[in-house]
């Protein structure tokens, strides 16, 4: 969270990710620790569990798979 400029009143937000619209929407997002698991749920009610550590960390808004 440091590597994020701090927004006063008024900020509208910062840019973390681009999203195509094709791949549904973002339903939430949390900030997560290399030793955590990651559980991902679809909308067909499929799950899928993962360790954070596997999940490609982004260091730009480029858009995620």
């Amino acid at each position: 969270m440091n590597d994020y400029r701090v927004q006063g009143r008024g900020g509208l937000g910062i840019k973390v990710g681009k999203f195509a619209e094709e791949r549904g929407n973002l339903v939430g997002a949390m900030v997560v620790e290399e030793d955590d698991e990651v559980l991902v749920v679809m909308a067909s009610g499929n799950v899928v569990r993962s360790p954070a550590s596997g999940v490609l960390k982004h260091e730009d808004a480029t858009p995620w798979v």
